[in-house]
């Protein structure tokens, strides 16, 4: 059921990369679960963003419906699609890549899933969003803040989707899907600041030198008992990587990484260049509370031309998602 809600949703709001002005179905019963697009967002969790019923009903009591937030997630196209790689669309200004290089960051469209409260009035109305600061949108798209989404209530009472899936063709049973599997970890993000559509800055290289550490509980500093295994080090997906033959290649050495992002073409944009570092071994940060320290630096950086020749361009921000 939600393959079907999300692609018929993408569908819908992807391809002119835009927030939706209704929510998918548009009109469901109280205690129905519904999906929401709010845009190209960068940062969001179900810890920085409000959301709240106004029924036209009683429109001066709106209905702060943010603790049913059930996952945000972020919904990508096949990147063999032509949604993914057509550049033609609009004059180039409806395309995956121009919403990249809007927000220098991976054509994703946010969704909210919520269940509707059991509460709600019987009644037209809106569901209004609010994101906080750490939430980045695109500068020139439309921002979900400013977007009156139309929803209608319906009579009688509805139900939560439990989204219950079967793991193997074999076996009989069901189990109850758990959304928060697709929620983004908590990682050390390299990026460049999304001020604008800024003159092209090429590269063939880029290394990247950080200080990445693990914490337990006591907040002990634990990398050294770890092994390279234990961590990944993910390229953004934008459609310019393809375009421009992007390659990632990282080492480490206890807390002290070095990434490697190569464009064999040399026609990387360097702004659009866009990592993460993530501590994957998931059973020792469930079991033993290990995590991400937040005190993670961007130590030094190092830009090559397409001839080998060091190069001066801009230096990104670490931020901590």
């Amino acid at each position: 059921m939600l393959s079907r809600i999300i692609f018929v949703l993408f569908l819908v709001v992807s391809l002119s990369n835009c927030v939706a002005t209704q929510s998918f179905p548009g009109a469901a019963r109280a205690g129905d679960t519904i999906t929401i697009s709010v845009g190209s967002v960068d940062g969001l969790n179900k810890n920085n963003i409000t959301v709240e019923f106004v029924p036209d009903s009683d429109p001066f009591n709106p209905v702060d419906i943010t603790s049913n937030i059930r996952t945000t997630l972020r919904l990508y196209p096949d990147k063999t699609s032509k949604a993914y790689l057509d550049e033609s669309a609009g004059f180039g200004l409806e395309t995956m890549t121009f919403l990249s290089q809007l927000s220098l960051h991976g054509p994703w469209q946010s969704i909210v899933v919520l269940d509707l409260p059991t509460t709600l009035p019987v009644s037209t109305g809106i569901i209004r969003v609010q994101f906080d600061s750490a939430v980045v949108s695109p500068l020139t798209t439309a921002s979900a803040n400013d977007v009156d989404i139309a929803m209608e209530i319906l009579p009688s009472l509805g139900e939560n989707h439990t989204f219950e899936y079967r793991k193997l063709a074999a076996n009989n049973g069901t189990e109850l899907g758990d959304l928060t599997m697709l929620e983004p970890n908590k990682q050390v993000l390299v990026r460049y600041p999304a001020d604008g559509i800024s003159a092209a800055e090429f590269v063939a290289a880029a290394e990247y030198n950080l200080t990445v550490s693990v914490v337990d509980e006591t907040s002990t500093d634990v990398t050294n008992l770890l092994n390279d295994g234990d961590f990944a080090v993910v390229l953004d997906e934008q459609p310019s990587y393809i375009r421009n033959q992007l390659s990632l290649l990282w080492s480490r050495q206890g807390n002290q990484f070095t990434v490697l992002v190569l464009s064999s073409r040399g026609t990387q944009d360097v702004n659009q260049i866009r990592f993460s570092i993530l501590f994957t071994d998931l059973l020792l940060e469930q079991n033993n509370g290990w995590v991400l320290s937040d005190n993670a630096t961007l130590d030094s950086i190092k830009y090559f031309d397409i001839d080998g020749q060091q190069v001066t361009r801009p230096f990104p921000e670490v931020v901590i998602q």
